[in-house]
């Protein structure tokens, strides 16, 4: 309430000085100052700057924050830059927002400046604001982006890109300075990212400084990625079109910045990271599966289609690179990798059809069905659109749609492997005659042809450099193995053709060897068996991730064994090949459960140096420590067996536990990537495949260009791919919608049980009140009864005693049975409570922490 003071100064004076001397107790010389300073205040010219703040009302400091922020504004007469630098300062985004309301875009020029800081800061509100008030086309140039990159360099605590650039520039100065091009090179080189930012204009090969991004909204989303910031990421990335393989590059970006070894010290980094990993491809999952169930057909449309922007692959291809199991394991990717695995053939046929009509192509027409074919009979169409009529395929049309389908590429190479590995044995165990047989010389043409498709593969990725080619084709892990029979095998070649050399018993060792790694390389034939191929994954892992580190602990414990059992039984023997013996294979078969006793635990009374040694010993054992010998063989026995043998096998058993529980991903994961990789196979097998090598030289020839790989994706025009990308972009939005709408629903209903739950709680506890107040009452009345009882005995002198005490103990019974029932009461509503107790407990801990604290509150 305001209260009118006179003009009179001296009254006003008088007034406010009785008001301050009682209120504030301050001393003679303060309270003139304050005085002063009030009547200053309260004057007319200066009342309307006053604001009164109830902390009653308004007991937020946002809510303080804001009503000093916005009297400030409004009484200080200040620019729209001074007002929205306030406003940043002051963190206060809503007020942003109203100074830009009122002043038209053109009045404040500098906005840029503050859209930039706040990209910098990482203030998603003011982005968020600065954002809808400007053009993003005409904001974002290259020199901004780069500017952008440099300071975030030099501010944030996220050092994973300026450590690659640094490594890359030998720069070990700061500031970092960096451009966009090298940021490009850092990725492509260090982790296999391909990123193209697109400009504008076309036509530039050597964009300037000043050109802008078609996209500028996809620059700032990788900008964001890159310094690991979840909330900017998120909201650049709902305003992309192509949802589901910018979701799937972030996942790339983010496993690649998981899997820097600077990350791997910052605990707090790798859980956001983790938890920026779950969104993304959650996301991309979702929208995948989302489309799948509205059109089937343009959902592959979506897989194939290729993005300039992240280097022409499609989403399958980033998926792939990203190791996201889960995106292949859909059914919308399935789907695509079964029709790409048939080929045209129908899906109806049983495996067993196409593996012998592969085998006897004469019964290919008689046995195989395929797709669009009038003369195979039809289920009835169940669809409400009439469907094509379909066309008579010719005899000559199945032959080629049956060679050119995957599934019958690998058909023909399961069988030539059979025949190769079946060839190779019969040459081995023959033996090597000083005069090559027929079929020797047929091994050696097969090997030579599996050389030439080798690196027919290696020619045909399409990497620039040397480097990332070898990088790319050993991404598949059998390669290593292609290689290891190569190099097992050519060297014995050149021995057996040599005759001068004599060499003829090492080259049946080198051809044993290379035998033996085609065997092993025949395995992969399993993995698009749905049983066997999460086996061979599960074998693959055990050596590559398990069995390495127990080897260096074991090693430890038999080299120290070795020496000690070799410096005791024979000393001073020099030979390489009888210490190497004798510290490493004896060792090695005793920890394996084959101890020999020969040489330890023996007498050599009769041995003579030479002929009665053991081999590969020339001397014999030292018998005076055979007991200490003994006792380090029994104590390496039991420590390797019982307990290094066992803790191997606990590790492969967790490691087949934890591909077992998700064989299914796993499976589909293999069954795509030999899709992918017959489906660039030629369909001749070996060793007729080098007709098709021929055939791809002379092409090569006349065109002047080495061969490209055949491509599962598919190139879009620009009309075709603005539409693909509104389409899947509105249908992320619908799913988005629909995700939020189920969340939604899911805590309604969790709040609803918790809250029935809550009225029954209230209920018993207003049943046990109401008991307890029954109780009460009932004590009081037996309370006075007996008082009336005592009073009666003490003035009836007339009355015995022991009438007294008789009604005194019936009272007193009458008292416990009350009490018990009461007891028993209690008793039964407190289990009740328990009981209700335990059911919300279970319920709240079936859901996310968040849910629950909603839920309790509620």
């Amino acid at each position: 309430m305001k209260e009118k003071y006179p003009n009179d100064d001296k009254k006003v004076e008088k007034k406010v000085q009785k008001r301050a001397k009682e209120e504030l107790n301050l001393k003679k010389a303060e309270l003139e100052y304050t005085v002063k300073h009030l009547i200053e205040c309260v004057k007319d010219d200066a009342r309307d700057k006053i604001r009164v703040f109830d902390f009653e009302i308004d007991n937020s400091a946002g809510d303080l924050d804001k009503a000093i922020l916005q009297t400030l504004l409004e009484l200080g007469k200040l620019t729209v830059r001074i007002q929205l630098e306030l406003s940043v300062l002051w963190n206060r985004n809503d007020i942003a927002y109203q100074i830009l309301s009122k002043n038209d875009k053109g009045a404040f020029k500098d906005i840029e400046e503050f859209l930039t800081k706040s990209l910098v800061d990482n203030k998603l509100d003011f982005i968020k604001v600065f954002v809808e008030k400007i053009n993003l086309n005409s904001y974002l140039t290259k020199r901004k982006l780069e500017i952008l990159y440099n300071e975030t360099l030099n501010h944030s605590t996220n050092k994973f890109l300026s450590e690659s650039l640094k490594k890359r520039e030998n720069n070990k100065t700061c500031p970092l300075t960096t451009t966009l091009d090298e940021i490009r090179r850092a990725f492509l080189l260090a982790y296999n990212i391909k990123y193209n930012p697109q400009f504008a204009n076309e036509k530039t090969d050597q964009p300037s400084d000043t050109d802008t991004f078609k996209h500028p909204e996809i620059e700032l989303f990788v900008y964001s990625l890159l310094f690991v910031r979840l909330e900017t990421s998120e909201f650049f990335w709902n305003a992309i079109s192509s949802k589901a393989s910018s979701a799937l590059f972030a996942v790339l970006v983010l496993k690649a910045i998981l899997n820097y070894s600077g990350t791997r010290l910052d605990m707090k980094l790798q859980l956001k990271i983790q938890a920026m990993l779950k969104i993304f491809e959650g996301r991309a999952t979702g929208i995948v599966n989302y489309c799948n169930d509205i059109s089937t057909e343009t959902c592959h449309k979506i897989l194939k289609a290729e993005h300039p922007t992240w280097g022409e692959k499609a989403c399958l291809d980033l998926a792939v690179q990203a190791d996201c199991k889960d995106f292949i394991a859909q059914s919308g990717c399935q789907t695509l990798v079964r029709e790409v695995w048939l080929g045209e053939l129908s899906d109806r046929n049983a495996p067993w059809k196409v593996s012998l009509a592969a085998a006897i192509p004469l019964l290919v027409p008689l046995l195989l069905e395929f797709k669009n074919d009038a003369s195979n009979e039809r289920d009835a169409d169940t669809e409400s659109k009439p469907p094509k009529t379909p066309d008579v395929v010719s005899i000559c049309d199945k032959y080629f749609f049956f060679y050119t389908a995957p599934v019958v590429t690998y058909w023909l190479n399961f069988f030539a492997t059979l025949w190769f590995l079946a060839l190779f044995s019969s040459v081995t165990i023959k033996g090597l005659k000083a005069k090559p047989r027929w079929d020797e010389y047929l091994v050696m043409v097969w090997v030579l042809s599996l050389a030439l498709e080798e690196l027919r593969q290696f020619l045909i990725i399409s990497e620039g450099t040397l480097k990332r080619r070898c990088k790319v084709f050993f991404e598949n892990r059998w390669n290593y193995v292609d290689l290891l029979g190569l190099v097992m095998f050519l060297p014995g070649l050149f021995m057996r053709m040599n005759k001068d050399w004599g060499l003829l018993n090492v080259a049946q060792v080198f051809y044993v060897g290379s035998l033996i790694v085609y065997f092993v390389r025949s395995t992969s034939l399993f993995s698009v068996h749905n049983y066997l191929g999460p086996k061979i994954l599960t074998i693959s892992k055990m050596i590559k991730d398990d069995l390495k580190y127990w080897v260096c602990i074991a090693l430890v414990y038999l080299v120290a064994y070795g020496v000690a059992v070799q410096s005791l039984i024979y000393p001073g023997i020099t030979e390489p090949f009888v210490i190497i013996w004798g510290v490493f294979f004896r060792s090695f078969f005793e920890m394996l459960g084959e101890p020999t006793f020969d040489d330890i635990g023996a007498t050599h009374d009769n041995c003579s140096k030479g002929a009665d040694a053991e081999w590969p010993f020339e001397d014999c054992p030292n018998d005076s420590n055979t007991i200490v010998a003994l006792i380090l063989k029994a104590l390496f026995m039991l420590f390797t067996n019982v307990l290094l043998l066992n803790l191997l096998i606990a590790i492969f058993n967790n490691r087949y536990n934890d591909v077992n529980n998700e064989s299914t991903v796993y499976w589909k994961m293999q069954q795509f990537l030999v899709t992918k990789e017959y489906y660039n196979r030629p369909w001749v097998p070996p060793p007729f495949i080098v007709i098709s090598h021929l055939h791809t030289l002379r092409m090569s020839i006349i065109n002047g260009e080495l061969p490209q790989q055949r491509k599962m994706t598919t190139t879009q025009e620009k009309r075709e791919m603005k539409e693909l990308e509104n389409w899947e972009k509105f249908r992320a939005r619908d799913f988005q919608l629909l995700d939020e709408k189920l969340f939604q629903e899911s805590i309604e209903e969790r709040l609803r049980r918790t809250e029935s739950r809550s009225v029954t709680i209230e209920k018993a506890l207003k049943v046990l009140k109401d008991q307890n107040d029954e109780f009460e009452s009932r004590m009081e009345a037996t309370e006075q009864s007996i008082l009336k009882q005592i009073s009666k005995g003490k003035n009836s002198h007339f009355k015995m005693e022991g009438e007294v005490e008789a009604k005194s103990e019936a009272a007193g019974k009458l008292l416990a049975d009350q009490i018990s029932e009461v007891n028993d009461r209690c008793q039964k509503m407190e289990s009740m409570l328990n009981m209700i107790a335990v059911g919300i407990r279970k319920d709240n801990q079936s859901q996310p922490a968040e849910m629950t604290g909603t839920s309790l509150e509620r």
